[in-house]
């Protein structure tokens, strides 16, 4: 059974860090003291959000700002739709240069591109040449590792293949990752949403399904483990 009890421990904990930093909430080694269930999780960070709560729409916000960040950095001629392809916002002859003007506009970095299939394949390849050559001679194993770095350097650098298809995705992207400086107010929570994200990141990071998201299931950790 998908019990959150079976999760390893620092597995559970990277993913509460993860909501934290979404929602711009610090933690401290005392912060989750008295967390021993889902639904304590839960009173944690409604009691961080306390007093400042909204019914405003977060999703709605972040378009808003990516939007103005798209105008900032692009010279796209067209109205922007959730279902604008970002191809045609991001064309390849000027991608780079444009995904970057796009991330000091809006502030943050959505990751929008990602290294082309055929460079994940080489370097898969050659990570598994590396294994081999240790066997082989070291100084082999030496150069490997330096083509593998090559590689990720120049994927890092060059790298056109975007992540996401349309301004949806990057809506959701920016909503997720970083909840609080999608908000208009960054200093403002919609408590549904936040319960919604919590849920969220426990089954997409610990493969978890809805059902086992209970109140009363239980941490099964030891918190020196993960301080």
């Amino acid at each position: 059974m998908d019990l959150l009890k079976h999760r390893e421990s620092q597995d559970v904990f990277d993913c509460i860090t993860y909501v934290a930093k979404s929602l711009n909430i610090e933690l401290n080694e005392d912060s989750l003291k008295s967390v021993n269930t889902y639904g304590d999780l839960k009173q944690f960070f409604f009691n961080e959000i306390e007093n400042k709560l909204e019914d405003s729409c977060t999703s709605q916000q972040a378009f808003y700002k990516i939007k103005i960040a798209i105008s900032g950095a692009t010279i796209y001629p067209y109205q922007l739709t959730l279902d604008t392809p970002l191809e045609d916002i991001f064309p390849a002859a000027k991608r780079r240069r444009a995904i970057n003007s796009f991330k000091n506009e809006l502030g943050v970095d959505l990751n929008l591109t990602r290294f082309p299939d055929w460079l994940n394949k080489l370097i898969l390849v050659l990570f598994v040449f590396l294994v081999i050559s240790f066997f082989i001679s070291w100084k082999l194993a030496v150069s490997v590792i330096v083509l593998i770095y090559i590689s990720f350097k120049a994927g890092n650098k060059f790298s056109k293949t975007l992540n996401y298809h349309t301004i949806k995705d990057l809506v959701e992207v920016f909503s997720l990752n970083f909840y609080a400086k999608a908000r208009r107010h960054p200093d403002t929570y919609n408590k549904q949403e936040v319960e919604n994200l919590l849920k969220h990141y426990f089954m997409l990071q610990l493969d978890l399904e809805e059902s086992t998201l209970t109140d009363d299931a239980v941490f099964e950790w030891h918190r020196q483990e993960v301080s």
